[in-house]
């Protein structure tokens, strides 16, 4: 992988005008190059190698290399490096995120705002965990859209229940419980789930957050 990503800087460096943009894409081909070449030998003998470096020749071998091909180059070669290297705890983590504050977002929004907040983000939910699954950058757009609401209720929610607990809880529960048609004990019980289910939300959307963008180049 090292030579085509050679091959890949010597058609970019003889085909594009310099700019900007192509310092950053030739930063990012000599930080991959780095990454494969520490990676040694044992990668080449993987499916996972063998599909991206069938992908990568065909990308070099078209008539056409410009930077959108360049650019798809470096995605699909970054992406494949958290396989071949064995990184797959930034996906995971990130996957485990992306369920638990959704779960807690649909669980607690209902609480504070109107029902049709929660239901917005129902089709773009459904699309991104297909997208993750097939670790699309696509997906990675869509299921990060979680986090920000995710945080802003579960902030929202932490606020109001834990203001309940360290303050008047029976008054806060016979209000609930009128409002549910639940008994007062029930409602105090659930004024504490609901406010450690708040607080692993908020951090779920802030682990999600900051490893989907230090590692947003696991996704193709």
């Amino acid at each position: 992988m090292v030579g085509l990503l050679d091959q890949a800087r010597k058609k970019a460096e003889k085909e594009f005008p310099a700019s900007r943009r192509f310092d950053r894409l030739m930063k990012r081909l000599s930080e991959l190059r780095l990454k494969y070449e520490h990676l040694g030998d044992a990668a080449d003998k993987t499916d996972v190698y063998a599909s991206l470096e069938e992908r990568t020749r065909r990308i070099l071998g078209a008539g056409r290399f410009g930077e959108a091909e360049l650019d798809a180059v470096l995605r699909h070669a970054a992406a494949a490096w958290y396989d071949l290297a064995g990184k797959r705890a930034p996906y995971q983590w990130y996957t485990v995120s992306f369920f638990v504050a959704t779960i807690g977002f649909f669980l607690l929004a209902p609480q504070f705002f109107p029902a049709i907040f929660a239901l917005l983000f129902v089709v773009p939910v459904f699309i991104g965990l297909k997208g993750l699954k097939a670790r699309t950058l696509n997906g990675f757009t869509l299921t990060a859209m979680i986090f920000p609401v995710s945080l802003l209720v579960a902030t929202t929610a932490a606020r109001s229940y834990f203001s309940a607990i360290l303050g008047d809880l029976p008054a806060f529960a016979a209000q609930m419980a009128s409002s549910y048609h639940i008994a007062e004990d029930t409602a105090s019980l659930l004024v504490v789930v609901f406010a450690a289910v708040s607080v692993v939300t908020g951090c779920a959307a802030i682990v999600g957050a900051i490893v989907g963008f230090r590692h947003r180049d696991m996704f193709v």
